[in-house]
């Protein structure tokens, strides 16, 4: 499948967001740029495993999140997005090889003091819930707008073959290189 048929497949539209990006970086079509990351939200629902081809196939892969004001950008898009459902979305991180061991799709650990786990209550997670339909557990994680979670407060761990929407992410281009792109075609 050709780049431009998966990305209109995926879906999802972004424009820049002008106030966070750097001056000399874009992003391709569709593709938001915040800081030093280009992120597309999809509107397609695949498993986690799923979105995470589907990200490479464009580039990218699911989102890793370095920073807290990565976290609360991409928790204000989701709500932007949502309106008024509670749809969630995939991102880079899994416990699948160890359970308890949280790492991002680069194989890096999950730095305790950027992780925003949903907490209400007696409502913990990460908590590796085990049901009929999900015996193996809940080795992904998801993030969304959800009744009482906030920006800081938005991670669930959920069986990795439910069916969700997806977050990638890409690094930039250099301004020139679209140019040259134009005068290639």
């Amino acid at each position: 499948m050709s780049a431009f048929n998966l990305a209109s497949q995926i879906g999802g539209t972004a424009p820049t967001d002008a106030a966070h990006a750097p001056v000399g970086l874009r992003c391709d079509e569709a593709w938001l740029l915040h800081g030093q990351k280009c992120y597309r939200f999809s509107n397609m629902k695949t498993s986690w495993d799923m979105s995470r081809q589907l990200c490479g196939e464009m580039g990218g892969d699911l989102v890793k999140i370095e920073t807290r004001t990565e976290q609360q950008f991409l928790f204000e898009k989701i709500k932007e997005i949502n309106k008024s459902t509670e749809e969630m979305f995939w991102m880079g991180l899994s416990d699948a090889e160890t359970e308890g061991d949280w790492r991002w799709t680069d194989g890096s650990s999950l730095n305790q003091s950027l992780a925003f786990w949903f907490v209400y209550g007696s409502a913990n997670e990460p908590d590796n819930w085990i049901s009929p339909p999900h015996p193996q557990g809940e080795d992904c994680a998801w993030m969304g707008v959800r009744v009482w979670a906030t920006e800081f407060l938005s991670w669930f761990d959920v069986p990795c073959t439910i069916t969700s929407r997806f977050m990638c992410e890409k690094q930039p281009r250099r301004s020139a290189d679209f140019q040259q792109k134009r005068e290639l075609t």
